[in-house]
Parts: C-alpha cells; structure tokens; sequence
C-alpha cells in the first residue's frame, strides 16, 4: 500500500511519497521565499535527483513544468513537484551563485533517508505539526474570537497568513472576491495572522487592508502557534465541517470551491478525538517554544 507523506520542519517542506519503507521523489528540501517570487532550494539529499543534476542550496525554482512558482504557497509548490516513481518533472531554477537560470528535468527516483538523530536532553526541537484533519478545531477563543465569527452549526473556513508575505496577500485577495459567495454557501470564513508582526504593525495593516472577514493575530510563539493548528506553512487553509470537525487542510485558495464538496461527502466518524483545546491554548501561550 502506497502512503503520501510530508517531512516538515518549521517552515520547510520535503515533498515525498513513501512507498514500502522507501522515499520516491527529486531529493530537495524546500522553505518559501521570502519576496514571493519562487521557493528556495534549503538543502538536497545527498545521491538524489537534485543533487545529481547540481541544483545546489539556495537556488531558486521560479517554474514547474512551465507554471510560474511566484506567489504560489508552498504547499502547492510541493504538491506540484511531488509525483510517481520514474515519472518526471521539468524545473526552472536561478542559480545562488551566478544568478544563472536553467531548465532542469529531473526523474523521480526512490532516496534513502536515514534516521533523524536524537536530540540531547534539554536541547531544542522544532515544533512538531499535528495533522486535524478528522479532529475537532481547537477552541479558537484562545485568539480573541467569540461565538458571532465562529457560529455553532455552521462549516468553517479558517485562513493561517502571514500578511508581510505575497502569496498571504494573495490568498486574501482572492477569498475577498469570494466572500459574498462564501456567505451564500453558509460559510463563515475566519482569518488568522500567524506570522511575527508587532501588534501596532498589524493594527495598521488591518485598518488599511478592509478584509471582508473577521481578522486576529495568534497570540504567543507564532511557530508553537502554527504548529498547534497543523500549520506546515503560509498561508494554510483549514475547513471545517457544521460540527468544527476539519474535514480538509493545507490546500491552495484556488481549491476552496472543490474542497467545500468535501462537506457534502465526508465521512468522518463522530468518535475520532478532538485536537484538545487545552493543551493548544498552553501550547500557544509558550512564549519560549519550549517542547
């Protein structure tokens, strides 16, 4: 049985799929780039397609198979790069070094990836994100919202951006052309900046950006905050069911209107766990991240 996984840390994302213990795919770590114009190359894995071809830490992929990367979220980047063993995909890459752009077609081959080491005792982590997909939503009080943004009996979309970033703007761009169309679905749509910003920075973006959406920021360490509410990278999507149960999460804007379908044919058992709301809200409040 062949399973799709993601290896996250923090912000960087491994598109992969595991298939009988083993990982299929080009072999390149990936983090978003900060000016919105392409995602970055963070590391290669040694032996793999990437690194057989030279693609080197810090080149930047600004097309896949012919689709500009600008402005598109990371995860959509990934998902766009992720395939089938011995299929192919064809990268445009700008060098780190010499600025110089190359069309790279690359197979998608079956890597070892060793054991992680095991941290010494007291010595930092990066969050681990939990995926809610089958769970409850936490109890999003935590961020300053009541009852009026979040109405029982009614589907949820929950929005995670970082609104210094482009492809955050973006994504509000878009839904606000949705809104009106969201509301006559029923869908109550909720944003939340989960990126660090000084609170007088953000009261000033909100007062001139006019979002047509209930906005707040994540209180506490915005990596605890993101990894509490499965956050792999922004922006992130969740929606949520009439029962706040997450039925589909970490999709790209444009998939909002197929992902609402998953409303009408989910089938999720009402026995699964929620994504317990106290220890998200501690969680949220570790201002020093600690595990």
């Amino acid at each position: 049985m062949k399973v799709k996984t993601t290896f996250i840390i923090g912000a960087l994302m491994l598109a992969t799929t595991a298939q009988g213990g083993e990982i299929v795919g080009v072999g390149m770590v990936l983090q978003a780039d900060p000016g919105g114009r392409a995602v970055r190359v963070r590391s290669v894995l040694p032996a793999g397609p990437a690194a057989k071809a030279g693609i080197k830490p810090g080149s930047l992929i600004v097309s896949i198979d012919g689709s500009s990367a600008a402005d598109k979220p990371l995860a959509e980047c990934v998902s766009l790069i992720r395939g089938e063993l011995h299929t192919k995909v064809s990268l445009e890459i700008v060098g780190p070094e010499l600025g110089e752009t190359n069309t790279i077609t690359l197979t998608r081959e079956t890597i070892s990836i060793p054991n992680p080491p095991v941290p010494a005792p007291g010595a930092w982590s990066p969050p681990a994100f939990r995926t809610l997909t089958g769970k409850l939503l936490p109890d999003l009080t935590a961020f300053g919202l009541n009852s009026t943004n979040m109405p029982p009996g009614q589907p949820l979309l929950v929005v995670l951006v970082d609104v210094e970033q482009r492809p955050s703007r973006r994504t509000l761009k878009v839904l606000a052309g949705q809104a009106a169309g969201l509301r006559q679905k029923g869908i109550a749509t909720i944003i939340l900046q989960a990126g660090a910003m000084s609170d007088d920075g953000f009261a000033d973006w909100k007062r001139q950006a006019d979002i047509p959406f209930p906005v707040t920021s994540l209180e506490g360490d915005p990596d605890q905050a993101r990894a509490a509410l499965g956050a792999a990278s922004l922006p992130w999507l969740l929606l949520a069911n009439k029962d706040h149960r997450v039925v589909s999460e970490g999709f790209p804007v444009e998939d909002v209107e197929a992902r609402l379908q998953d409303l009408k044919a989910e089938n999720i058992p009402e026995t699964l766990p929620n994504a317990g709301a106290e220890d998200v809200k501690a969680l949220l409040h570790d201002s020093k991240g600690a595990p």
